[in-house]
Order: structure tokens, then sequence, then C-alpha cells
């Protein structure tokens, strides 16, 4: 699975358009077929990092106030199957 990061509400899959908030990810391979998670982040997020050897969630950051429904400032791990918070949901950081 790739994840991209940034800005944006959409991304157009050939002639599909799959709405997505700031945060997405695909297969890795041919045909490259956008994934359902959906973390749906009020904001601009500028990076995603994973711990090392472990894919099950992903930490985002950049400015944004809102994660998958759920209050998260700037900093906030996301389990990578379903997009919600990881642990309470809560930022890392105010």
């Amino acid at each position: 699975m790739m994840y991209a990061v940034g800005r944006f509400t959409r991304i157009h899959d050939g002639g599909k358009v799959c709405h997505r908030r700031n945060a997405f990810s695909f297969l890795a391979t041919s045909p490259f077929t956008i994934s359902n998670w959906e973390p749906g982040v009020v904001g601009h997020v500028n990076s995603i990092a994973f711990e090392s050897g472990d894919c099950s969630s992903a930490y985002l950051g950049g400015s944004f106030r809102r994660v998958h429904g759920k209050s998260a400032r700037n900093i906030v791990k996301v389990n990578t199957t379903t997009g919600a918070g990881a642990g309470d949901g809560r930022a890392l950081t105010e």
C-alpha cells in the first residue's frame, strides 16, 4: 500500500472520482486502485510517517483540527486500516 497526503478533496482514478480529504492510500502495484482508507483530515497534511517495520498505524503531521470526526491538532496517530485515531483518538500534542 502507498499513502499520499497534501491539500485536496478529490482524486481522479481513470474516469472515476474518489472523494478524500487530504490523505488517501492506493495499491502499490498495477492497477494502483485507490483504497477505502479515509482518515477525513480537516486541514492541510504536510507529512506521513510510520514506525519502523509497523505499518498498522501512521503519524500525520500538518495544520489540521479534526481527523476521522474527532478533535486532533497538527499531529495524530491514525489506524491505516480504518483511518480512526489510534488509542483514544486525541492529538499527540496540543
